[in-house]
């Protein structure tokens, strides 16, 4: 593994942000699981880079008044 894929992976930004985001909102991850339905477990999990489908992303988005677009941006800026 080269240390961009260690410093940039996509997974690992887009939980960070998440969490960022989260935190920005005053929110707990039990909290946030409950407006999209989730368990906290699941926030845990990818706020440290598990997969997320596109559903849960767009419900976490919305749940936290995002725009989705800023997301997908960091991913695209760890994929260059």
């Amino acid at each position: 593994m080269t240390t961009r894929q260690v410093n940039q992976d996509p997974r690992k930004k887009l939980g960070a942000w998440i969490k960022t985001k989260r935190l920005a909102a005053g929110l707990s991850q039990t909290q946030l699981a409950g407006l999209i339905g989730r368990t906290d477990s699941f926030i845990a999990s990818l706020e440290s880079g598990k997969r997320l489908d596109l559903e849960d992303y767009l419900a976490i988005t919305k749940a936290l008044n995002l725009d989705p677009h800023d997301g997908i941006t960091l991913i695209q800026r760890c994929l260059r």
